[in-house]
């Protein structure tokens, strides 16, 4: 990670049983936290011009991981 990202990421945030506390606290607020991250990045790379060969394999990693936060698995 980056010292930038280190700087701004929360400690309490880090462990799966922090997500997994937060997703039984509330599953489609955490669901929809998840999926607004993944959409900005997502999004983000479109804007900045990244090739969409490589945009191609996070695509399908973003979607990965939003079926797991939508299954519970995380």
């Amino acid at each position: 990670m980056s010292e930038q990202y280190d700087q701004v990421r929360r400690v309490e945030h880090c462990t799966l049983g922090d997500a997994v506390q937060r997703w039984r606290r509330d599953a489609d607020a955490f669901t929809a936290g998840a999926q607004y991250a993944l959409d900005r990045m997502l999004n983000l790379c479109d804007s900045n011009g990244v090739d969409r060969i490589s945009l191609a394999g996070v695509d399908t990693y973003a979607a990965i991981v939003l079926t797991a936060v939508h299954e519970g698995r995380l």
